[in-house]
């Protein structure tokens, strides 16, 4: 497991394709923090909001960035061919704790908040960015080349779904009297946000739920994903 993560985040540095959704994550970053000094709460909640973003779409650079045939021979160079694929997800997942650290620790460092977070409000913070960036990386795993082969179609099916979790309360007003229940399938990023931006309203065990749900709903969606492409015959990876 430890090779094939070391291999993977080889390879996909090398690619270069990570560029994009890391150099754009961190210039955005950096915009919201061009004022100071900046409210804590709000500011990490926008954040934590664009990693979710950044984090489907590394996920997807990330997953299609080896050739067809090299990927076909990476699996099965693995006897168990779901080692693989969790080394894919694990090496994707380092990359997002990375910007996490420099999404946290950037406006503290360079004084960017009217004062220094609180234990509560640092721990809400982490746990906020890691939470939706394994939710957004979990949306792109049925969106990459082995499910969808057009680039543009699946991104447009991230941006989708990326767009409708966060519309969760919206769309609950939509639906029809006794039809409620369906806004629980919906990726529940918008607990997330909403948590984060009412840190100190809201009572901390509605806090710690919605900071965890999204991390339960993306668990479900790894193992379904993990449990589809190990059975997937080989010649299906491309």
């Amino acid at each position: 497991m430890i090779f094939a993560i070391r291999y993977i985040l080889q390879s996909y540095t090398r690619s270069r394709r990570y560029v994009p959704p890391v150099v754009i994550y961190f210039f955005a970053m950096m915009l919201i923090y061009s004022y100071k000094p900046s409210p804590i709460a709000d500011s990490y909640s926008v954040t934590a909001l664009l990693l979710f973003f950044a984090s489907a779409w590394l996920g997807i650079s990330l997953l299609n960035h080896e050739h067809p045939v090299q990927k076909q021979l990476s699996v099965q160079h693995n006897r168990q061919h779901w080692i693989y694929f969790s080394a894919e997800l694990i090496a994707a997942y380092i990359m997002l704790v990375f910007m996490t650290g420099v999404a946290v620790i950037y406006p503290v460092v360079f004084k960017m908040f009217v004062h220094v977070p609180s234990v509560l409000q640092w721990v809400v913070g982490i746990i906020g960015h890691l939470s939706l960036a394994l939710l957004g990386l979990s949306l792109s795993l049925f969106c990459q080349r082995i499910f969808i082969a057009k680039t543009n179609r699946s991104l447009s099916l991230v941006i989708i779904a990326l767009t409708v979790s966060l519309a969760g309360p919206r769309l609950a007003e939509l639906l029809p009297v006794g039809a409620e229940w369906m806004i629980w399938i919906l990726p529940p990023a918008h607990m997330n946000v909403n948590a984060m931006m009412n840190l100190e309203q809201l009572p901390l065990g509605e806090v710690i739920w919605s900071l965890l749900l999204p991390v339960l709903y993306a668990f479900v969606l790894i193992g379904v994903y993990i449990k589809i492409v190990s059975r997937k015959e080989l010649n299906g990876l491309h």
